[in-house]
């Protein structure tokens, strides 16, 4: 009885912990059950109570799709062999239906070199599509359908793209026609050199990682409004792996799309002559940023920007009185981070259209108005060079250059008037700078009068009326006037 009472409290506790180790395991089972039960039940409260918001959100990607789909067409294109032997070879990918008219846009290289090109529209129906215009440079080509009743895609009035803004890219990814994929803007104003399946083209991309593949190029993206912002260009691919042909058909999440701006820029021109224009400075350039250290300690510069290299003859960069080692830093207020998105300015817009470059020279800044050429490709078309042009001429105690406007100098400016000063240059913090004048105005009047001619502004310069002040009428477009105070302090020595 002794042994009983001296071990029995310890074979209770041996039985008890025997009896945990063998039931433990199924009981914390049934409570992590429970608890999960319990986070299901209250996740499924939380979702009701909020009233739906995920099914609202997918209800809109739905509407995006019903608003966008109609527009959205499958392309077929047919070549012929490099050897002429055998079967066409045939190729897909996406467009979208631009106007009433039957025009549709998708990307150059989905259809160069095609011998058929047929475009299928949602409901089914497929149509023989004709070739209105091509241009390589920026990859966009316009067709037509004829006989087909169209609904034109919507655009965006807003342009302007932000990082991070919802987006939806349309097509037919690997032949699985009327896809759609979505995503978000990852990042603008991008170049593809040497990280995408295209060629060098002359571009400032969107970047976005909504899935594309090959049979997505030439369709819409569009914002959660299903309206269109750009089109859908290419993919990039690791430049290690460029030998590895199944690398350039796998989606990255790194797509690019080209703008809406510049669609309608080329589609329009395309449409109107079958061509495209565009600008040209006449002038070549390098990034500040990729000289070597002692070529920028010699210009006193070492920002973002680029360097003029050589300036052509008789070119819109001569005309306006650039040089050699000047450094453009901003086109229209827009600061330049490189000569790649320069360029891509300047090309995006038509000949004669005018922009003002902020210019650091001699560590001075100055503004300039350069009304741009015609780029060929190759270089930029400059007018004959024994015309009459304009000279301008520097009043360089104002700190600015003036040009006096004639009939032809006003077609160009798009004036309706024919006379006044045009002010080639401006520079910043100059006595003309803090009175108001900008590059690219037309000095129309002066003291009421009507002015012609710069010896008119330098007489009325050096009067005494110009220090006891009087209004400046200025032109800065089309039915567009602005009036400014002219007035100069006296020289404390007269």
């Amino acid at each position: 009885m002794s042994n009983a009472r001296r071990y029995g409290p310890s074979l209770v506790v041996l039985a008890t912990a025997a009896l945990v180790l063998l039931a433990g395991p199924t009981l914390i089972r049934r409570l992590s059950h429970t608890r999960t039960q319990t986070v299901v039940k209250e996740a499924r409260q939380e979702l009701d109570a909020a009233g739906g918001v995920l099914e609202q959100f997918s209800e809109s990607i739905r509407s995006v799709a019903k608003a966008v789909e109609p527009s959205v067409v499958h392309i077929t294109v047919l070549r012929e062999r490099a050897n002429g032997r055998g079967l066409p070879m045939q190729s897909t990918g996406s467009g979208w239906v631009y106007d009433r008219e039957g025009h549709i846009i998708t990307n150059e290289h989905v259809v160069v070199d095609a011998t058929v090109i047929e475009v299928q529209f949602q409901d089914g129906t497929p149509r023989q599509a004709a070739l209105i215009g091509a241009d390589e440079k920026t990859d966009i080509a316009v067709l037509r359908v004829a006989s087909h009743p169209v609904i034109p895609a919507i655009t965006a009035s807003e342009r302007m793209v932000s990082q991070g803004d919802l987006v939806f890219a349309f097509g037919s990814p690997f032949g699985f026609e009327f896809s759609m994929s979505a995503g978000i803007i990852s990042g603008d104003r991008r170049h593809t050199t040497g990280g995408s399946v295209l060629p060098e083209r002359y571009e400032n991309y969107i970047q976005i990682d909504a899935a594309i593949n090959p049979g997505n190029s030439g369709g819409p993206l569009t914002n959660s409004r299903g309206e269109v912002i750009g089109m859908n260009v290419s993919i990039a691919v690791d430049p290690s792996r460029s030998s590895d042909r199944l690398a350039n058909y796998v989606n990255s999440g790194v797509g690019f799309a080209i703008p809406l701006d510049t669609i309608v820029f080329v589609v329009d021109q395309l449409i109107e002559s079958g061509s495209v224009q565009r600008g040209g400075l006449g002038a070549s350039f390098v990034d500040v940023r990729d000289l070597r250290q002692e070529d920028q300690q010699v210009l006193g510069y070492d920002g973002a920007g680029i360097v003029l290299t050589t300036i052509v003859p008789g070119s819109s960069a001569s005309q306006a009185g650039l040089r050699v080692n000047d450094i453009i830093l901003e086109l229209d207020g827009q600061h330049i981070r490189d000569g790649e998105s320069f360029r891509s300015k300047v090309h995006g817009l038509p000949p004669d259209a005018q922009v003002v470059l902020t210019v650091l020279r001699g560590g001075r800044e100055i503004q300039i108005a350069v009304i741009l050429g015609t780029w060929g490709g190759t270089g930029v078309v400059v007018d004959d060079a024994d015309a009459e042009r304009p000279v301008a001429r520097s009043f360089d105690s104002l700190g600015l250059s003036l040009i006096e406007v004639d009939d032809q100098f006003a077609t160009r400016l798009d004036l309706e008037i024919n006379h006044g000063l045009y002010i080639q240059s401006v520079r910043l913090g100059s006595p003309a700078w803090d009175l108001g004048f900008k590059a690219g105005g037309v000095i129309i009047s002066m003291k009421g009068d009507v002015i012609r001619t710069l010896d008119q502004f330098a007489d009325l310069i050096a009067s005494e009326a110009a220090h006891e002040g009087f209004a400046v009428m200025i032109a800065t477009g089309k039915k567009v006037h602005s009036e400014l105070s002219f007035r100069l302090p006296r020289n404390p020595d007269r």
